[in-house]
């Protein structure tokens, strides 16, 4: 169960990883 939960939150935190670098993406495109 431990181990599950660790892989949840590591997912979680690579997700927001994700949403974050696409957001700057967008956000470099926008302003170009």
């Amino acid at each position: 169960m431990p181990m599950e939960h660790s892989h949840l939150i590591k997912k979680q935190k690579t997700k927001t990883i994700t949403s974050k670098s696409r957001g700057t993406v967008s956000a470099e495109g926008t302003a170009r």
